[in-house]
């Protein structure tokens, strides 16, 4: 339950910007994508604590698998809110890119 709020509330911190979906979040910090939004990292996010469950005996493995991913994503939360408080530079390029993704299709 606490898992999910800390996803959802880093999944929905893309709209303190100007881009069209958490897919265009690499505008806005590349390494926040890279390790929460990526196509590996949603793999990883997803089929890791499964396969661990399913092929390892020993639930330890899980867990501290599962402490890492929550690592992670408070480390997130903790840099995208830093992030935001300079937002004004970020938004600018941000708007720019959007624009030009848009004009590309």
């Amino acid at each position: 339950m606490q898992f999910d709020v800390l996803d959802c509330v880093l999944g929905l911190r893309f709209l303190h910007w100007p881009i069209l979906s958490i897919n265009y979040f690499y505008l806005v910090h590349r390494g926040g994508y890279r390790w929460n939004w990526s196509p590996m990292a949603t793999a990883v996010n997803t089929a890791g604590p499964v396969l661990l469950v399913a092929f390892v005996p020993s639930p330890a493995y899980a867990i501290v698998f599962a402490i890492a991913v929550i690592m992670v994503k408070v480390r997130s939360l903790r840099t995208l809110h830093r992030l935001a408080a300079t937002s004004s530079e970020v938004g600018v390029a941000a708007r720019q890119s959007v624009r030009i993704i848009r004009r590309d299709g």
